[in-house]
């Protein structure tokens, strides 16, 4: 579980770094989403 998450926020940082800012919406999205529960 926490594997798999770890890999999908490190996908997420990549593409992030590569200056794509709807996925670094998304991602916040998402996070909010984990967090949140």
């Amino acid at each position: 579980m926490w594997e798999t998450l770890r890999n999908e926020i490190n996908n997420d940082l990549d593409k992030i770094q590569n200056g794509d800012m709807d996925e670094l919406t998304d991602f916040q999205k998402n996070t909010r989403e984990w967090v949140e529960g």
